[in-house]
């Protein structure tokens, strides 16, 4: 397999080597942040694009405003 060189900062090699467990190369590290990353991505694109579930908006609404006015008789 052929190889290349990328340049970075001592600080990011660091943060690699912490990431990583005894005996990963940074390639296999990169590869895992990579693949981490982009599952991640995925799980937000599927939930944005799922129907929204949950109380009616009004529901919502009515007890910010109850909340809001017992604050105020205090």
């Amino acid at each position: 397999m052929a190889a290349t060189t990328i340049k970075i900062q001592p600080s990011t090699a660091t943060t690699l080597r912490k990431l990583g467990e005894k005996g990963m190369t940074y390639d296999e590290i990169i590869n895992e942040i990579v693949s981490a990353y982009l599952a991640f991505v995925d799980k937000l694109y599927q939930r944005a694009n799922e129907p929204v579930v949950g109380r009616p908006l009004q529901e919502i609404t009515d007890e910010l405003e109850s909340d809001t006015s017992s604050r105020r008789r205090r």
